[in-house]
């Protein structure tokens, strides 16, 4: 509903209270400065920034994961993020991606993506590292 008034051109505090209307507010700008995702998961990413802001780091990782339609588009993002993103934003999505493509069936084909990439096996043995006991 707030986005249909808003999309009229009223002000939709009156219709859905002050604080949730500045909540809905702060969601359209956070949403306004994200990447196009689909130029990254066409491999087409190049000149795409990785955001400053944590909240659009986040929407963005996590946007990626869940449009990511088949290994090829899951390869093409892990690839991006890995070249601009630090470790600790390449982790949060490598962890969901991989559940993700597993539950689509195509863990293995994105394994044999990044079995020929060696920036992201560098990665992986690194974050192997990081977890193991």
């Amino acid at each position: 509903m707030a986005s249909k008034l808003r999309h009229a051109g009223l002000d939709i505090a009156p219709a859905i209270g002050t604080s949730t209307a500045a909540e809905f507010g702060a969601f359209i700008t956070l949403y306004e400065t994200l990447p196009n995702l689909t130029p990254i998961l066409e491999g087409k990413g190049n000149s795409t920034p990785f955001p400053t802001e944590p909240s659009a780091r986040y929407a963005t990782a996590i946007g990626l994961t869940v449009r990511a339609a088949d290994a090829n588009q899951a390869y093409n993002a892990f690839t991006w993020l890995n070249k601009v993103a630090t470790a600790e934003w390449v982790q949060l999505f490598a962890v969901d991606l991989f559940r993700v493509m597993r539950s689509k069936g195509q863990m293995g084909m994105l394994a044999n993506f990044v079995k020929k990439d060696p920036n992201l096996q560098k990665f992986l043995q690194d974050f192997q590292q990081l977890v193991a006991f």
